[in-house]
Order: structure tokens, then sequence, then C-alpha cells
């Protein structure tokens, strides 16, 4: 029982920090439009989160779902168990983990990248967008990997997943 509950509970944890994340985002966006500081400028100029900055929020949550979509037990197969007889499933889903992780690193220094960018604009007056884009992308790499490891935890039981 105590293992389904902390099963349980870890799914919502990683679910909560995405939606942190995505709502951190959101909200730094509509803050972001509403700059203050530049009232007197035309409405193009007062926009401060452009288009190209929500591209790190979609590739990172398209990092969660592929590091999360490989099976855990084949991560830690070994090549004479049924699962990976003959298919290299292995090194397949090894390679597969890897690229994700990439994917979602990548994502996150993008958003570090374009957040700096955002910062050192002295015109700006709200600096919160920049700042809300690695938060928020920090949030979604966390929440993959807590969710990562609850699938873990699931099958530490049953390491062929039968």
């Amino acid at each position: 029982m105590a293992k389904h509950l902390i099963e349980t509970l870890m799914s919502y944890a990683a679910g909560i920090l995405f939606g942190i994340g995505v709502w951190l985002w959101i909200d730094a966006t509509v803050i972001g439009v509403r700059d203050p500081g530049l009232q007197n400028s035309s409405a193009s100029d007062r926009i401060v989160v452009m288009w190209y900055q929500w591209i790190p929020l979609v590739v990172s949550s398209i990092g969660l779902v592929l590091i999360n979509l490989p099976p855990h037990n084949g991560i830690f197969a070994r090549e004479d168990d049924p699962l990976a007889q003959g298919t290299h499933f292995v090194a397949r889903v090894r390679i597969w983990l890897f690229f994700s992780f990439i994917v979602a690193f990548a994502a996150l220094a993008a958003a570090i990248w374009l957040a700096v960018a955002q910062l050192l604009k002295p015109e700006v007056e709200q600096k919160w967008p920049g700042a809300a884009l690695i938060v928020s992308n920090s949030l979604i790499l966390i929440s993959a990997l807590v969710y990562r490891f609850q699938r873990a935890w699931e099958v530490q039981d049953d390491p062929l997943g039968i």
C-alpha cells in the first residue's frame, strides 16, 4: 500500500511541477506584454516576450515526453533477458535516453541564453519574463526527472515488467 502511495504522490508532484512551470511562463508572457517602461512606445515595441522565446518551453515539454517513453527496465536489462534478446534493446534504450537528455538540457541552455539576452537590455524594466523562462524550463526538467524516477520506483519489485 505504501509503495502505491509513493508512486501516486510522485506522479502528482511531477504534474504539479510541470503545471507550475507552464503557469509561470504564461504569467511572465502576460506581464511582458504590459511592461510599464515601454508604455509610450508603439504596440510592437511593448512586447517583451517574443515568439521565439516560447521555443525552449515547447522543446523542454517534448524532452519530458522523450525522457519518459522508454521502459525503465530496459536500461538495466541484461542481454539474455527475454525482453532484450537479439535486438540490442538495452543499447537502443540507453541511446534514446542520452538523446532525450540532450534535448532537455539544450532547451534549458537555450532558455538561459534567451533570458540573459533579455536581462541585458537596458530599456526593458520588466525582468520577470527572462527569469521566468529559466525557472519554467528548470521546473519542467525536474518534473521529467521526478516522473522518470517514479517509474523506476514502480518496477523495483518487478524487474521484467510482467
